[in-house]
C-alpha cells in the first residue's frame, strides 16, 4: 500500500507540473512544492521501508515509523499535494506568473536601494566589525535567536541583496551581469556562518530567468528534478564541514543516506503525530500564528510555537535557538486529522497566492513586474522550500520580516512617486508654481 501511494504522489505530481506548465513553466509554485514536499514527507519514509527499518534518530531522542505510521504519513502527503495545488488554481496566481515577463525591465525601484543602503549602513553602525567574528552554527544560531534585531537586520541585508540580483538580472542588455558579483556576499556569508540558506537565496536569485514561460519544455522538468536530488546529496558535505570535519567527497555520495539531512527533523514530529502521541488541539496553533511575528526582544514571554514545544519535549537542557524542526503537515493533521491537512494546505496556498497577485498588481501599475518576480523567486519560492520545516506561525513570521517591509516601503517610496510624476507630466503646460503645488499634494 505505501509504494502505491507513493507512485499515486509521483503520478499526481508529473500530471499537475504538465497541466500548469502551459502558462506558469515547469519554475513554479508547482513543481517546486511538490519536490520539496516530496523530499521532506516522503524520501525517509521511502528510505526505511528500502531498508526494512523503522527506527531513525537525531540526538538524544529515538522515533518509531511502523507501517501503520508510514501509511498516515503517505496519505496525508497526497492530500498535502491536492490541497496545495487546489489553492494555488484557485488564487489565479499563474496568470500574473505568465504575463509578468512581458513588462519586466530589470529597473531598481528607488525603495529598495535606500532599504538596501540603509539596512547595511544601519547592521555596521550597531555592531561594527563584530559581524566579522567567526562563529559555529551554534552559535550563530545562539546569536540570531537572542539578539532578535541582530538576526533580522543581517537576514534583511542577505533578502535585499538577492531581489537587487535577481531584478538586474532580467536586464536584456550586458548590464544583467553586473547581478552575478552581487550573489559573492551571500555566498560568503552562508560559509562564514555555516548556514544553508543563503546559499538557498543565491540560487534562487539566479533562478529568476526561469520563471514563467521561458521553462516550459518537459528537459526543465528532468533538470529541476536533477538539481534537488544533487542539492539534497551534497547536505552531508556542508554539514561536514559546517562541524568542522574532513570533507570526502567520494564517501559522502557512497554512504548517503536522508536520514542524514535536514528532512530528519521534521520527520520526527511527524511520525510522532502520525502514530497518534500528540493530542489533537483544534486550530490552536493558527491563533498562535497571529502573534508569531512579534520578537523576543520586544516580548519575552511570547507563546512558543510548536516547533519550541515539541523541541522543549524533546532536548535535555533546551535553549533558545535549540530545535529539531516541525513538520507542517504535522502541524495540519493535529489540528483537525486529514481533513485539516488538506484544507490545511489549500488556504495557505491560496492565501498566499491572492497576496502574491495583490502584489503584482501594485508593481504592475508602476511599470517593476521585474521586481515582482524578484520577490516572487527569493521570498515566495523560497517560503516554499522552508515552510515543510515549520508550523504556519514560521510562515507567518517569514512573510512578516522578509515580504511586508519591502512592500510597504515600494507603496511608499515608488508607486506615489509615479503616480505625482505622471500628474505632472498629464500637465505640461502648467507654470511651475501650479506644478510645484500639485506635486505637493
Amino acid at each position: 500500500m505505501f509504494p502505491g501511494l507513493i507512485a499515486i504522489y509521483l503520478i499526481l505530481f508529473v500530471m499537475c507540473a504538465v497541466a500548469f506548465s502551459s502558462r506558469e513553466g515547469y519554475w513554479s509554485p508547482v513543481t517546486i512544492f511538490g519536490i520539496t514536499a516530496f523530499y521532506y514527507y516522503l524520501a525517509l519514509p521511502l528510505e526505511l521501508y528500502l531498508k526494512g527499518e523503522e527506527v531513525f534518530s537525531t540526538y538524544p531522542a529515538l522515533f518509531l515509523v511502523t507501517d501503520e505510521t508510514r501509511l498516515r504519513i503517505a496519505i496525508a502527503a497526497v492530500l498535502s499535494f491536492l490541497g496545495f495545488i487546489a489553492g494555488h488554481h484557485l488564487s489565479g496566481l499563474g496568470q500574473a506568473l505568465r504575463e509578468s515577463h512581458q513588462q519586466a525591465n530589470g529597473r531598481i525601484p528607488r525603495s529598495l536601494a535606500w532599504f538596501f543602503i540603509g539596512s547595511v549602513g544601519l547592521l555596521f553602525m550597531v555592531y561594527g566589525t563584530t559581524i566579522f567574528e567567526r562563529l559555529s552554527y551554534m552559535e550563530a544560531a545562539e546569536r540570531k535567536s537572542g539578539d532578535s534585531f541582530f538576526g533580522f537586520i543581517t537576514k534583511n541585508c542577505l533578502i535585499l541583496i538577492g531581489l537587487l540580483a535577481a531584478t538586474v538580472l532580467q536586464r536584456r542588455d550586458l548590464s544583467r551581469y553586473f547581478a552575478l558579483p552581487l550573489l559573492l556576499p551571500i555566498i560568503y556569508w552562508g560559509f562564514f556562518t555555516s548556514d544553508k540558506n543563503p546559499l538557498l537565496i543565491a540560487a534562487l536569485a539566479v533562478s529568476v530567468i526561469w520563471v514563467g514561460v521561458k521553462s516550459r519544455s518537459t528537459k526543465y522538468l528532468y533538470f529541476y528534478c536533477g538539481a534537488a536530488i544533487l542539492a539534497v546529496a551534497s547536505l552531508p558535505l556542508f554539514s561536514a564541514l559546517r562541524a568542522e570535519q574532513d570533507v570526502q567527497i567520494g564517501s559522502a555520495f557512497e554512504n548517503f543516506s536522508v536520514e542524514r539531512t535536514d528532512a530528519r527533523g521534521p520527520l520526527m514530529s511527524l511520525s510522532a503525530t502520525m502514530a497518534n502521541e500528540e493530542p489533537t488541539i483544534h486550530g490552536m496553533s493558527y491563533i498562535q500564528g497571529l502573534v508569531s511575528w512579534v520578537p523576543r526582544s520586544i516580548w519575552p514571554n511570547r507563546p512558543k510555537n510548536l516547533a519550541q514545544e515539541f523541541a522543549v519535549a524533546n532536548i535535555p537542557n533546551w535553549n533558545e535557538g535549540m530545535g529539531l524542526g516541525y513538520s507542517l503537515l504535522a502541524e495540519g493533521y493535529v489540528n483537525f486529522g486529514f481533513t485539516g491537512v488538506f484544507l490545511h494546505y489549500l488556504v495557505l496556498s491560496l492565501m498566499m497566492g491572492w497576496i502574491m497577485r495583490a502584489t503584482y498588481a501594485l508593481c504592475k501599475s508602476s511599470g517593476d513586474t521585474a521586481y515582482w518576480r524578484a520577490l516572487v523567486v527569493i521570498v515566495y519560492f523560497q517560503l516554499l522550500v522552508l515552510m515543510h520545516r515549520g508550523p504556519v506561525s514560521q510562515v507567518v513570521q517569514i512573510g512578516i520580516h522578509e515580504f511586508v517591509v519591502p512592500v510597504f516601503l515600494f507603496w511608499i517610496l515608488d508607486r506615489r512617486t509615479k503616480h505625482a510624476n505622471r500628474g505632472l507630466r498629464s500637465r505640461p503646460n502648467l507654470p511651475l508654481t501650479s506644478r510645484r503645488a500639485i506635486a505637493a499634494t
